[in-house]
């Protein structure tokens, strides 16, 4: 019998290009914004030049996201006419925005369940071994300075011997302990899950020790636990009174995280006491700042509360208003809050489109299977946190972390029949 070797077509190689692009965005999430904007693009070009458009429509209607993703860009780029931000500074931030779109193409990409494990394996592998590289410098057996030769590629490197931001990493290995404990769950790869559950936590919580990426950590562990135990309520429990206890261990045996917790209480109090006074003189923190952000955004806000001020206008305006507190901190970006840099550049308005846009995608998550389903609740779970600390679509790391994994995700909904909640799939 003759054997054929079947040839590919031209859409089949594109969207293997595409998939092999995103599988190299993936990997260097916690290494390389730059080349991160680079392969997600690639990818995205190549799914437009695989043709099949009729098909690719037919799919898109079964999402309900996809009409409030469009929504939510076009009002920001709507806001650019009215921004207060130069034109410049305007498109800049419009084009940070318009990474959501990239869940419309990339959504056409991982149509197999193969490939959505391999893309969820490839960022593990990425995460832990940005994990080792940093944990090697923590204990001053590695020196990353070489990388300052390639300012470009690795634009924060230097930043506690890490390639990313420090607490964009820290976010990124807490997604990677929800990933790994999953796994323990299912009893997938047991042993190998558990030494780098292990491994990612030590590091978090005793080197890292960003607030932010350890909140989150906290936040996901328990929630895989309510997923996937709550039908045992012995196992439930169990693991919960484990995880607590284990939690206090960490707050009162790890010194980085216990001065955390009292840097950060300390904060407060500086705060309280400099809007009583009010004293400049005083360290407000990470946590005094934000707490004065939100004052000075409700300001903006409550002049323009409709509309806001237009894209990329959160500095101009937050330096009108004046900061009394913090002369020095008047051009400042973003509040550290995605939905006050919503509310403040595109108004109420703005924000009830956001919140619609989260909420359309949260139902499309909750047609998907039983595991796609956790992740997504995970990842949005995630996405809220950060969001309410940082201006997560602004950052590059955990908007496209958000952003891809929406759409990895997703890409499994028109293969379904019916709705699978099946909890041994």
């Amino acid at each position: 019998m003759a054997i054929t070797n079947k040839r590919l077509t031209w859409p089949e190689k594109s969207l293997w290009c595409a998939q092999i692009f995103l599988w190299a965005m993936l990997f260097c999430l916690p290494f390389s914004h730059f080349l991160v904007n680079q392969f997600v693009f690639l990818s995205a070009i190549f799914v437009l030049l695989s043709g099949c458009y009729k098909e690719k429509w037919l799919r898109l209607k079964q999402y309900k996201s996809v009409l409030w993703i469009l929504l939510f860009i076009l009002m920001v780029g709507l806001s650019i006419t009215y921004s207060s931000a130069t034109v410049s500074k305007a498109f800049s931030f419009f084009n940070k925005y318009t990474k959501l779109l990239y869940i419309i193409f990339l959504l056409h990409i991982c149509q197999t369940e193969k490939r959505r494990q391999i893309s969820l394996n490839v960022l593990l592998c990425g995460i832990t071994i940005a994990t080792i590289l940093a944990f090697l410098y923590s204990i001053h057996l590695a020196d990353y300075s070489f990388t300052t030769r390639w300012p470009k590629i690795f634009a924060r490197s230097g930043i506690d011997g890490l390639f990313i931001n420090i607490l964009h990493f820290s976010v990124l290995q807490s997604f990677a302990l929800y990933l790994l404990l999953v796994r323990i769950f299912k009893k997938q790869s047991l042993s190998l899950s558990i030494v780098l559950f292990v491994l990612i936590s030590f590091d978090l919580f005793y080197f890292n020790t960003e607030r932010t990426g350890c909140l989150a950590a906290v936040a996901l562990i328990y929630l895989a636990m309510f997923q996937y135990l709550l039908k045992s309520k012995i196992k439930f429990f169990t693991a919960i009174s484990i995880a607590t206890i284990l939690s206090l261990v960490i707050i009162f045996t790890s010194p980085g995280f216990l001065s955390k917790l009292r840097l950060a209480s300390s904060e407060v109090k500086n705060y309280s006491v400099a809007v009583a006074v009010p004293d400049n003189s005083l360290a407000l923190g990470s946590v005094g700042l934000r707490l004065e952000f939100i004052k000075g955004s409700l300001r903006i806000m409550k002049k323009n509360p409709w509309f806001g001020t237009g894209v990329g206008s959160f500095a101009t305006e937050y330096n009108r208003t004046g900061a009394a507190l913090m002369p020095d901190r008047k051009e400042l970006w973003d509040p550290h809050n995605a939905f006050l840099m919503i509310g403040v550049q595109m108004g109420i308005v703005g924000l009830l489109l956001f919140a619609l846009l989260l909420l359309m995608l949260l139902r499309d998550i909750h047609r998907l299977p039983f595991y796609e389903t956790c992740i997504g609740y995970a990842i949005g779970l995630l996405f809220v946190i950060n969001s309410l600390l940082n201006a997560t679509l602004i950052d590059n790391t955990v908007g496209y972390l958000y952003v891809t994994l929406t759409a990895i995700l997703l890409s499994s909904l028109p293969h379904l029949k019916k709705k699978s909640r099946d909890l041994k799939s």
